[in-house]
């Protein structure tokens, strides 16, 4: 992960997991696509990918030691 002064995040970290989080774009896509069976699927699939990238984004799980 980028580090900008301080220790803190760079801005272009927050910039990338926005832009990956439009994901919420195709969540919705997908609920007009007619999936059948693999609608929930897919759905589940990308709110997962979402969860994941904010919880390793902002609640900084890649860079925290686990007892802090």
């Amino acid at each position: 992960m980028n580090r900008g002064a301080r220790g803190s995040i760079a801005s272009t970290t927050y910039v990338i997991g926005w832009l990956v989080l439009l994901l919420t774009a195709a969540s919705l896509i997908s609920a007009y696509l007619h999936l059948g069976v693999f609608g929930p699927i897919v759905e589940f699939g990308i709110a997962a990918t979402e969860a994941a990238i904010v919880f390793m984004l902002f609640m900084r799980l890649r860079t925290q030691s686990p007892l802090n």
